[in-house]
C-alpha cells in the first residue's frame, strides 16, 4: 500500500515537472513580445540592447508612446508609435520605432533582410512613400493649404515634411504577412496645414 502511494506522488510530480516545462518551452517560443508594467519586451536572446533603447524611450517624459504588435506567420513586429514635444520649437515630432523578429532564426531582421524576405527593392520602399507623399501634396493644394508656385513637391517633402532621405527615414514593420512603412513627421509645418490631417487615420503609413 505504501509502495503504491509513493508511486502515485511520483507519477504526479512527473506529470506537473512535464507540464511545467511545457508551459515553459511554450514561452520561449509564442511570446516573443510580451508586456512588463505596460512596456514592450522582445523576448528572444540578443535583445538586450533592443529592450534598453525601448525602455528609454518610455521612460524618457518628453516621449508619449504607445505600441502595436503585429503577429505574422514569419514574422513578428513590435512598433512604437512616438510623439515628442519640442518646447523651444513649438513643434510635434511623430516618430516611429520598428523591430522586426524572424520566427526562423528568432532574430531581430535589419531592413535589408525584410525587404530580402518580401523580395522588395530600396526604390520599391521609396516609390511607395514618394506616391503617398504625392496624395497629400495634392490634396492640400486643391484644399488651399499649399501655394503649388510657391512649393513644389519636393519643397513639400524636404521643407514642409522635413524629410532628408525617405528611404532612410522609413520605418518598415509587417501586418497581415503585407510588408508595411511608416513615414516620421512633423504634426506643425510653416504652412499650419495640421486642419487637413485631423479626419485622416494612419498618417504617413503605406503599403509597399
Amino acid at each position: 500500500m505504501k509502495d503504491n502511494k509513493t508511486y502515485i506522488i511520483f507519477i504526479i510530480l512527473l506529470v506537473l515537472i512535464v507540464t511545467f516545462i511545457i508551459i515553459i518551452f511554450n514561452k520561449d517560443k509564442d511570446d516573443y513580445i510580451y508586456l512588463e508594467s505596460e512596456i514592450p519586451v522582445i523576448n528572444i536572446d540578443n535583445a538586450s540592447s533592443a529592450n534598453q533603447t525601448i525602455k528609454n524611450l518610455y521612460n524618457d517624459n518628453k516621449n508619449i508612446v504607445n505600441h502595436e504588435i503585429y503577429t505574422n506567420t514569419d514574422v513578428y513586429s513590435l512598433v512604437l508609435d512616438i510623439d515628442y514635444y519640442s518646447s523651444d520649437t513649438g513643434e510635434t515630432l511623430k516618430s516611429y520605432v520598428a523591430y522586426n523578429i524572424s520566427l526562423t532564426s528568432e532574430e531581430i531582421l535589419t531592413k535589408e533582410e525584410l525587404l530580402d524576405k518580401f523580395n522588395i527593392s530600396k526604390n520599391d520602399v521609396i516609390s511607395s512613400a514618394r506616391k503617398l507623399l504625392k496624395q497629400y501634396y495634392d490634396e492640400e493644394v486643391k484644399e488651399g493649404y499649399i501655394e503649388k508656385n510657391e512649393c513644389s513637391f519636393e519643397d513639400y517633402i524636404f521643407y514642409i515634411r522635413e524629410i532628408e532621405d525617405i528611404y532612410e527615414n522609413t520605418v518598415l514593420f509587417v501586418k497581415n504577412n503585407e510588408l508595411y512603412g511608416y513615414i516620421p513627421f512633423y504634426k506643425n509645418s510653416l504652412f499650419d496645414d495640421s486642419d487637413y490631417f485631423l479626419d485622416k487615420e494612419d498618417l504617413f503609413k503605406f503599403k509597399i
